[in-house]
């Protein structure tokens, strides 16, 4: 005997209204969507429905909250350095500070959206407050370069001892001529210890 196909839960209408709500607010849950649209049907149902659309739970990439200013500034950058060629930027040595939290890591939420949306402001957590942690200054060319672990903040004091003695001992060229240290006018960067 043939099995009889299971009726279709939702209406195109409810269907509709919860792809609405699932983009109107990326963070709403599943329970969330139920109750606000006042469904009878279960979460497990509106969480197929989604998935069917394409729509899927993420976690949310971590991004700085840039302001107009940055963004003007990078935009300045890129167009300045738009012809630049590989063998240009091979003689520049960049450097980044980055944190490692230890406590409470960093309150990941979850959003729905398609695979495609990645990266859309309303898919993003924009970072803001710190936990508990250590700090590296990661040196890279032509990949990742040594970890270096910083004691308490970066300021211009650590960041000449880096210089000396770190910068001098994986990049000569810098000490050369052949290469040319690109900061990211960070204040420990531009302090007046570094630059005299």
């Amino acid at each position: 005997m043939a099995r009889s196909l299971k009726a279709r839960i939702l209406t195109e209408e409810q269907s509709e209204q919860i792809i609405e709500e699932a983009t109107s607010n990326r963070i709403n849950s599943k329970r969330e969507i139920k109750l606000h649209l006042e469904l009878e049907a279960s979460r497990e149902t509106i969480n197929r429905e989604l998935l069917r659309k394409g729509y899927k739970a993420y976690k949310t990439p971590s991004k700085p909250n840039l302001t107009d200013f940055n963004k003007d500034e990078r935009l300045a950058c890129a167009y300045e350095y738009q012809d630049w060629t590989v063998d240009d930027w091979k003689c520049r040595v960049f450097s980044d500070e980055s944190v490692f939290r230890l406590v409470s890591s960093n309150g990941r939420m979850y959003v729905r959206r398609r695979e495609d949306e990645a990266y859309r402001p309303d898919t993003i957590q924009f970072s803001s407050d710190r936990t508990k942690s250590v700090m590296v200054w990661a040196i890279s060319k032509d990949g990742v370069g040594p970890l270096v672990r910083v004691n308490g903040s970066m300021d211009g004091e650590e960041c000449l001892n880096l210089f000396k003695y770190r910068l001098r001992k994986y990049y000569p060229g810098l000490y050369d001529g052949s290469m040319i240290f690109q900061d990211d006018n960070a204040s420990c960067h531009t302090s007046r210890v570094v630059n005299t």
